[in-house]
């Protein structure tokens, strides 16, 4: 992390390094706007100190996101992997996990448990597909 930067610059570069495209998000929204469009969102757009950021795996960057959508279902979980070092991040539904160093084709992988909840409970998130 640089001298004087945030943590939030601290990440950007971090995902940035690993291959992620990072694209700016409006203060105070957890939506995209006009910035965002799927894996053609622009790269390496300018993030401001009052915007948010999303997050898109890239092909080129061999990567992707696990994002585990039951919060308390996966909470030991995610703080073991927290303790082991492991980048897990909290959103307001359950947790994102980045990826790297992926071969081959990456692609959606959905993963439903009806005993739990109608949805998906696991996805791992295709290429070019936002994290917010």
């Amino acid at each position: 992390m640089k001298e004087n930067g945030s943590i939030k610059d601290h990440y950007i570069e971090l995902f940035r390094r690993y291959g992620f495209n990072i694209f700016p998000i409006s203060h105070n929204s957890k939506v995209a706007d006009y910035r965002y469009k799927a894996a053609k969102t622009k790269p390496d757009q300018l993030i401001t100190t009052q915007e948010n950021f999303g997050v898109i795996p890239t092909l080129e960057g061999h990567n992707c996101i696990i994002d585990l959508d039951d919060k308390e279902r996966y909470r030991s979980f995610a703080e073991l992997i927290i303790n082991d070092g492991w980048m897990c991040i909290e959103t307001p539904n359950g947790w994102h996990i980045p990826i790297i160093g992926l071969t081959g084709q990456v692609s959606k992988v959905e993963l439903f448990d009806y005993n739990i909840q109608q949805k998906k409970i696991i996805e791992i998130q295709e290429i070019g597909r936002a994290h917010v």
